[in-house]
């Protein structure tokens, strides 16, 4: 069996798996970072500094033709055609900026893990994005560490990531809680589920948020509401409670972002109490 604790790069042999034990199982090299490749990364970032530009210079060859024939109307359409832009880059800004890049990345990532394993399931699983709290203020082209089409049943957590598989039993699920978050500079919020899972290595974390959201599900009300259903998904089987965790450090946060408190409700009851 192979596994990491840390990140999908690296590999460790184990002798024999165990059901209380997540796994993590690295892609082949020559298969793994096919979707979130370096041209990927470009790709985005481009268009989130094009689209903008896009946006306002859409009016130009429309309110060229109109100034042409009527020049004083023209005046009248420029300044609504350039409300009407601003209204919606702010929206767009403060939704879920990354939305129409992302509806390409789904399918891509379908692609790639369905020629991979063949399994039927991934053909309707949704897109989730694992990004470590250090990652959460960090200014790269690609926050995420790994993204991955996720499954859960009874049986457990199974994803198929673009670098790794991912197979939690629920024994293995210690804990399971929801955080929203700002960092500096970015204007909409940023909601995910906490993910404890106990490996051989010791518990880690994964934070993880959808990524292939539709068009009316953007604000980020809709986007807390799919994080709390998610959670509550995996709170119904997850059974790995019985070992108490305690790490303040995975706790902390930086001062520069802007955590919201969580609800009671919140609390994963199959979670053991965490040591002070």
């Amino acid at each position: 069996m192979q596994h990491t604790a840390t990140a999908p790069h690296a590999t460790t042999q184990h002798a024999t798996p165990s059901h209380h034990l997540a796994t993590i199982t690295p892609i082949a090299d020559r298969d793994a970072g096919q979707v979130l490749s370096l041209g990927w990364k470009l790709f985005l970032n481009a268009c989130l500094l094009l689209i903008p530009t896009l946006l306002v210079g859409s009016l130009i060859p429309v309110l060229g033709v109109v100034f042409w024939f009527a020049p004083v109307p023209a005046l009248w359409l420029l300044g609504i055609g350039l409300v009407l832009v601003l209204v919606v880059q702010v929206r767009w800004a403060t939704a879920y900026p990354e939305w129409p890049m992302n509806r390409v990345l789904v399918r891509r990532l379908r692609s790639v893990c369905k020629s991979r394993s063949g399994q039927s399931w991934i053909d309707n699983a949704r897109l989730v994005e694992w990004v470590p709290r250090e990652n959460w203020a960090a200014s790269k082209l690609e926050t995420a560490e790994d993204v991955m089409l996720i499954r859960v049943s009874d049986d457990g957590i199974e994803m198929e990531g673009d670098f790794a598989r991912y197979w939690f039993p629920p024994e293995s699920i210690i804990d399971v809680e929801t955080e929203s978050v700002r960092p500096a500079g970015c204007v909409h919020a940023l909601h995910y589920v906490i993910l404890v899972v106990r490996t051989s290595d010791g518990p880690q974390e994964f934070p993880l948020s959808y990524r292939d959201l539709g068009l009316g599900q953007l604000s980020s009300t809709r986007r807390y509401r799919q994080t709390i259903e998610l959670a509550h998904q995996i709170r119904g089987i997850a059974r790995g409670g019985d070992l108490t965790y305690g790490d303040p450090a995975a706790r902390s946060h930086p001062a520069h972002l802007q955590v919201r408190p969580r609800a009671r409700s919140q609390v994963n009851p199959y979670a053991a109490p965490r040591a002070v």
